[in-house]
């Protein structure tokens, strides 16, 4: 019985809601780095950061149908939309953000998560 990656939340509230609505349903989980997402909050998806949430192989299909995901598609809030844009997407990007920060002495924020609908316009964070 091995582990899997369900998902990676951006905070422990929100991993711990995901979690205790697996376990009601008889999914085992496991939450991974919540310690380093709890104390450095404005890395979170720069360097793996964030709460990792941890299912067993054989229910991971269970648990994405009891918490609804759609595959990892990100839609728009405003049309629905699923053609959406993040210009930080690339590793490149990312460490450009991560030495800026370095060199600021100062956490960046979490700007990696600001996305565009190439429908709309609209700008919203996953």
């Amino acid at each position: 019985m091995g582990l899997t990656l369900l998902t990676t939340c951006d905070n422990t509230i929100r991993a711990n809601i995901i979690r205790t609505l697996l376990e009601a349903h008889g999914i085992l989980c496991f939450l991974n780095n919540e310690n380093f997402t709890n104390l450095m909050p404005n890395y979170y998806n720069i360097l793996g950061s964030g709460v990792r949430i941890m299912v067993p192989v054989e229910d991971l299909e269970k648990a994405r149908l009891l918490i609804n995901f759609n595959d990892g598609l990100i839609t728009c809030p405003n049309c629905k939309s699923t053609n959406i844009e993040n210009k930080n997407e690339t590793i490149l990007n990312k460490l450009k953000m991560v030495f800026i920060g370095i060199f600021l002495v100062s956490p960046i924020g979490n700007l990696l998560n600001d996305y565009t609908c190439k429908d709309c316009q609209q700008q919203f964070n996953k």
